[in-house]
């Protein structure tokens, strides 16, 4: 029972297609309807006027006239194909069910050329354009063997016929009898008919098959383009926006400390109708308004960077770090931390010898977007110290792990969280920590946050894996 239902599904594979014996083909157009019914008249037409020259030459059976019911027989037969392509089944077995009577009742319109053109379509379009495969076939065989039993019945058991045969015949020449190799031949003729028929139509259900699976990939790699495209953008405008978010962001926080400082100290020297500052609040609000002119100028180097990138894409070479560019690298960390001390932040980096040394060794060999993605992480992890922390001291310390060929980075601080009520500090978004994590990801790396046991304190733990030749991350997404 397996192996027959085996033998089924592969011969029903082998029919259609071997990889989608389930597909089923849209229907026709309005076009091609129209089409159908321009055909089945023409084809009528052209049916009444061959019988009309046919019987005008002597090419008719039993030699006496046409009557009105051969005419119509030989003009209505065709019109069964006016819905063949949108019930192809029911035009098959409506054009069957026709023949058999027209060869009794008219015999000349069911060997004429017109009709058997017409019958050929039939089995064509239902091979072709049918939805129930296994239904197709299954008529299609059915109407094979009862034509071969009826063709064969038809020449055996009808003496005026074996007669007529004989009488025409003539001599027989061969080995095999008259009837018997006429009978032989008609049958294997009328198979190759049907086959033939069946087989153009097989042939035709795969092209469209072909056709509709290159169309769906042709939509796919439009719809993945698009999609890739639209990746792109999104990309582009996160990799701006942590930029914009860690460097700019990074100068205005310290901007708004320092002003925010500079006012509690012209607050409290405030004697009413002027403000009286000693040597040491002068020196102070000095060096505050120092830190101010600094950091906006820096931000606004760095505003102009990010403005030159989005105003013309050919410069990303240069803006994220090509050979021509500036670009913050692992070594320029050491210049960040000091620059934190004009912020109020007493920032210290530590590097053991051996692993500042095998840094400068790899200096050169590490992509700019590694580079990058660490001074930028740094620099938001100690950003983060100023907005949310009391902390007057923070701790970087740069570790090269060689069994794991990673880059660790531990951000420490020993402070209590500020809260966001204080009108000096500005609410947190959480995209600070998002871009990290953004960053970390792009490089195949992770991060890590959380407090510190004892309390107080907060700890950022960086672990970027040391990329090699066959790690090329892409420079335009951190």
């Amino acid at each position: 029972m397996a192996a027959s239902a085996s033998g089924a599904s592969r011969l029903r594979r082998w029919l259609d297609d071997d990889e989608h014996p389930n597909w089923k083909r849209p229907g026709p157009s309005r076009r091609q309807m129209r089409n159908d019914v321009v055909l089945a008249f023409v084809l009528a037409i052209a049916g009444i006027a061959s019988l009309v020259l046919m019987s005008s030459y002597g090419l008719v059976a039993g030699g006496g006239p046409l009557g009105l019911p051969e005419y119509l027989a030989a003009g209505g037969a065709p019109l069964t194909l006016m819905l063949r392509r949108r019930f192809p089944l029911s035009t098959l077995i409506a054009s069957s069910a026709v023949f058999v009577p027209l060869f009794y009742t008219s015999f000349s319109v069911s060997l004429s050329v017109v009709f058997q053109a017409s019958y050929f379509a039939a089995i064509y379009t239902a091979v072709a354009w049918a939805v129930r495969r296994r239904a197709t076939w299954i008529t299609l065989l059915v109407i094979t063997i009862i034509y071969t039993s009826w063709l064969v019945l038809t020449w055996a058991a009808s003496p005026e016929i074996l007669e007529e045969l004989q009488g025409n015949l003539g001599e027989s020449a061969g080995p095999i009898n008259p009837v018997v190799a006429y009978t032989i031949y008609s049958t294997l003729l009328n198979l190759a008919y049907l086959c033939g028929a069946a087989a153009f139509g097989r042939g035709a259900w795969r092209a469209a098959l072909r056709r509709n699976r290159l169309e769906h990939q042709a939509r796919t790699i439009r719809d993945q383009a698009q999609r890739l495209a639209q990746n792109a953008v999104v990309e582009e405008r996160v990799r701006l926006a942590r930029d914009l978010h860690d460097s700019i962001g990074h100068h205005f926080t310290g901007v708004g400390l320092q002003a925010g400082g500079a006012r509690r100290i012209l607050a409290a020297c405030d004697e009413g109708t002027e403000v009286r500052l000693g040597p040491a609040q002068a020196g102070l609000v000095r060096e505050a308004m120092t830190a101010i002119e600094t950091s906006t100028r820096e931000g606004i180097g760095e505003l102009q960077t990010v403005l030159r990138l989005l105003r013309d894409p050919d410069e990303a070479e240069s803006v994220t770090g090509g050979p021509s560019g500036r670009t913050k690298t692992i070594q320029d960390l050491p210049e960040l931390v000091a620059g934190y001390e004009r912020m109020g932040l007493s920032a210290r980096l530590s590097v053991s010898a051996q692993d500042r040394a095998h840094l400068d060794h790899l200096g050169e060999s590490l992509p700019t977007v590694y580079h990058h993605g660490v001074y930028r992480m740094v620099e938001e992890s100690l950003t983060n110290v100023l907005k949310h922390s009391d902390a007057s001291e923070a701790q970087v310390h740069l570790t090269v792990n060689e069994e794991t060929e990673e880059l660790l980075i531990d951000v420490v601080e020993h402070g209590n969280p500020v809260s966001h009520a204080d009108e000096d500090v500005v609410p947190s978004t959480g995209s600070g920590l998002r871009g990290m994590q953004e960053r970390a990801s792009v490089l195949g790396g992770r991060v890590e946050s959380s407090s510190l046991f004892p309390w107080p304190g907060w700890r950022t733990k960086l672990a970027l894996p040391l990329p090699t030749d066959q790690l090329s991350p892409r420079k335009d997404t951190v």
